[in-house]
């Protein structure tokens, strides 16, 4: 294609001269005529809609997973400052009937841009590093030929390489909202320029830590919360993503060393939302996004503080849990009397909408009365650790 588009403007150059002498040599009056370019060949600047988050709307008779819908009737967008790399695929001309789509994962581009999300969820061109983050300076949209063509996006905008003859997305980390999402057979044209991506869905997991007192506790608290999360042999950071319509990070697990362990300090816990602590313990929780693991066994450490003491508390949990991709799992300390039992649930990303400063994506609504990481009711908790005797009055350290 790109050799038929020389070849226009070769012949255009040609006929162009060859109108010129011919007035020159024969003093002709009339005005040169000129070729027009045909459509396929001229370039055509893409303009995307509002890419579209994945997520799960909870209605009275269950659940569905699509784009979630919030109550003023817009969907929601992907989160504001988010980048996002597309890349486009011609596979056919103007009129010609496509069979074969574009294989994402062996096929080079023809065409890439990268783009940041506003606050209104739309596409803006821009610069971005390795990493896909966004970096200063004058950045170009899309500009393509007419034609048919499958488009690939990923966010965040880092690049795609090629490894082994394998297209992939490489060196993710730990606690990155990694999204993916495509378009296919879409029809490119002077007239029509616009491309509607699919529902972005997420690749990494959700992990939630928080701590609730048991409302049948012998022993009154005055104040309860976390202040530590660490989970250790899990899944190396630094992975591979193969692009494709339905490809997923690859699982790994009981990687023990640094690569394998997320951390999240006291600085990291944020305070939750009053209608979930009608006791005003101070109740608090931590987010975080990691990488999909396998189901072998990881361990988990947290510290808490009640009443003003804390305590350090680890486990390894062999009960073959794996972190799927799109899950949110949510780790709750149970405290009661000298007992504390850790709950997990296991839900959608996003089950309903509520406020959630720490990670992108979340609706900036909270039609909710209270957090639902923190309430039970939506999903079904195991006891994966369970720790007796606790000294709370500040003794450290319990296996």
């Amino acid at each position: 294609m790109m050799k038929r588009f020389h070849l226009y403007k070769t012949i255009l150059s040609c006929r162009t001269l060859l109108a010129t002498v011919c007035l020159l040599a024969t003093g002709c009056t009339g005005s040169m005529v000129e070729d027009v370019v045909p459509d396929e060949a001229q370039p055509v600047e893409l303009s995307f809609s509002r890419p579209d988050l994945g997520l799960t709307v909870v209605t009275a008779g269950g659940s569905s997973t699509k784009a979630q819908v919030r109550a003023d009737g817009d969907p929601t967008a992907l989160p504001e400052g988010a980048t996002v790399r597309i890349a486009a695929y011609l596979i056919g001309r103007l009129g010609e009937t496509v069979t074969n789509p574009a294989d994402f994962s062996t096929v080079t581009p023809n065409f890439q841009a990268t783009y940041v999300v506003g606050a209104d969820g739309s596409l803006s061109p821009c610069l971005v590093d390795n990493e896909g983050k966004k970096i200063e300076g004058t950045a170009k949209g899309m500009f393509v030929r007419s034609g048919k063509y499958d488009f690939y996006a990923i966010s965040p905008a880092r690049p795609i390489t090629n490894a082994g003859g394998t297209n992939q997305i490489t060196n993710i980390p730990h606690k990155e909202d990694v999204m993916a999402s495509c378009a296919r057979t879409v029809t490119i044209s002077k007239s029509s320029s616009t491309v509607t991506l699919q529902t972005f869905k997420r690749k990494c997991s959700l992990v939630v830590f928080n701590v609730a007192c048991d409302a049948s506790s012998a022993v009154s608290v005055i104040s309860l919360r976390g202040t530590a999360l660490k989970l250790s042999s899990i899944s190396k950071s630094g992975a591979n993503l193969v692009a494709g319509e339905s490809e997923e990070i690859s699982k790994t697990g009981s990687e023990a060393t640094d690569a394998g362990t997320v951390s999240f300090v006291e600085s990291d816990f944020q305070v939750v939302d009053p209608a979930s602590d009608p006791d005003s313990l101070g109740l608090n929780k931590v987010i975080g996004i990691v990488l999909p693991k396998d189901g072998t066994p990881f361990n988990i450490a947290v510290t808490v503080e009640r009443d003003g003491n804390s305590v350090n508390l680890g486990a390894t949990v062999n009960k073959n849990i794996a972190f799927d991709s799109g899950k949110r799992y949510v780790f709750t300390l149970q405290v009661k009397n000298d007992v504390s039992k850790l709950l997990m649930r296991v839900m959608d990303w996003n089950t309903i909408s509520f406020t959630d400063d720490n990670v992108g994506g979340a609706d900036p609504g909270n039609p909710n009365p209270s957090d639902p990481d923190i309430n039970e009711g939506i999903g079904v908790g195991i006891v994966i650790a369970e720790w007796t005797n606790i000294d709370w009055s500040g003794n450290g350290n319990v296996g």
